[in-house]
């Protein structure tokens, strides 16, 4: 997914605004640690979690960023552990899901990991509703 170069700061600052309104694939700023400076941005797409599926779309670091300790602070392994494994309890989740190939919007999910049954749909802004005592 190129991105750049652009003809002015007013082309760039477009191009950021449509990337912040954007559902799919959906950006998310590399900021500075310490500073909360904007140094990059990296989006992702097509993030199916009944698949366990999420595409890396392009990554771009700032010339600040570019070839400093920061741009690659994760090894391999750390990367690995934050993007595909975690914890996965027998019993109820509570999960956010994206209807990729409907109306596009977030929804939160309670599912039980061992029946795959889905207990409650509700809003993103919501709590989540009382459950069966047995479910949890």
């Amino acid at each position: 997914m190129p991105d750049g170069p652009y003809a002015d700061r007013a082309a760039f600052e477009a191009s950021l605004k449509a990337k912040a309104a954007s559902e799919d694939p959906l950006f998310y700023a590399i900021l500075d640690a310490q500073s909360a400076r904007a140094l990059g941005h990296a989006s992702y797409l097509r993030m199916e979690p009944k698949h366990r599926v999420i595409e890396v779309g392009s990554i771009m670091f700032s010339p600040a960023l570019q070839r400093t300790r920061a741009a690659t602070e994760a090894s391999d392994a750390q990367w690995a552990q934050y993007l595909f494994f975690r914890d996965n309890p027998k019993g109820v989740h509570l999960e956010r899901w994206r209807h990729a190939y409907g109306c596009g919007l977030w929804f939160n999910l309670a599912r039980h990991t061992v029946t795959h049954e889905v207990l409650a749909v509700y809003p993103i802004s919501a709590a989540p509703p009382p459950l069966p005592a047995d479910s949890r």
